[in-house]
């Protein structure tokens, strides 16, 4: 347990880990404290605020050290915010993060937390744990994450008016850095070779999986992750 003043002592606290981790320890990272939405974590000594853009990238760190076996608990409100920086053309920050996604009270938190750890100890089950949780926490597995950031990036990138517009730009852009005649014979051949490009397959989406999660392919189907698509379609 380390109570810190600043953001630099969290910082350099959360640095000194990867050491650790090197050495073959695989932290359980269990933050305390205030939360804000759009301002990040609040350190109770200062008020100083540590945005989740920094925590992000600070654990992120810590996540690709011990290859994606990372667990973070982030006992504030709107912990659940920490996912505001999530890219999946990053290296997710966290295997496991579990993190309110509204205001709790001290006494939420405090009728939670230890019944949680308990439980999490006796079964070895995270599942286990956080259905003992006496308030509302949200749970992040980065695997499912992974599918459902996917799903929107073919519903918002590739398919539908959001798709088109996106080709359209792209179409455009091609144009603007490159010495190639705008006529509508290119334009129609350049379309399709955008649209080809664009196209959701499995090697894209397992290429993709690879580089968010730590260099582990996605276990769920191809044909399941474009079924949750279609379903935001809804």
């Amino acid at each position: 347990h380390v109570t810190v003043s600043t953001e630099v002592q969290l910082i350099e606290l959360l640095q000194s880990l990867e050491d650790e981790i090197s050495k073959g320890f695989r932290p359980i990272i269990h933050f305390d404290t205030h939360g804000n939405k759009e301002h990040g974590l609040e350190i109770g000594a200062t008020g100083e605020l540590v945005n989740w853009d920094t925590l992000t990238n600070e654990l992120r760190k810590l996540n690709i050290a011990c290859n994606n076996n990372l667990f973070v608990f982030v006992a504030a409100c709107y912990g659940f915010y920490v996912l505001k920086s999530l890219a999946i053309t990053k290296p997710c920050p966290f295997f496991i993060m579990l993190g309110p996604s509204d205001t709790v009270t001290f006494g939420e938190v405090e009728s939670s937390i230890v019944p949680f750890y308990k439980k999490l100890f006796e079964t070895g089950s995270v599942d286990s744990a956080t259905n003992s949780l006496a308030c509302q926490f949200e749970y992040f597995h980065s695997e499912r994450m992974f599918v459902i950031s996917f799903a929107r990036y073919i519903r918002e990138g590739c398919s539908g008016k959001s798709g088109r517009q996106r080709r359209e730009n792209l179409l455009t852009q091609t144009f603007e850095e490159t010495n190639l005649p705008n006529t509508s014979e290119m334009r129609k051949e350049l379309r399709n070779k955008i649209k080809q490009q664009l196209e959701p397959t499995p090697e894209l989406m397992q290429k993709v999986a690879a580089r968010f999660l730590h260099g582990k392919e996605c276990s769920v189907p191809f044909d399941k992750v474009m079924s949750e698509a279609r379903k935001s379609y809804a």
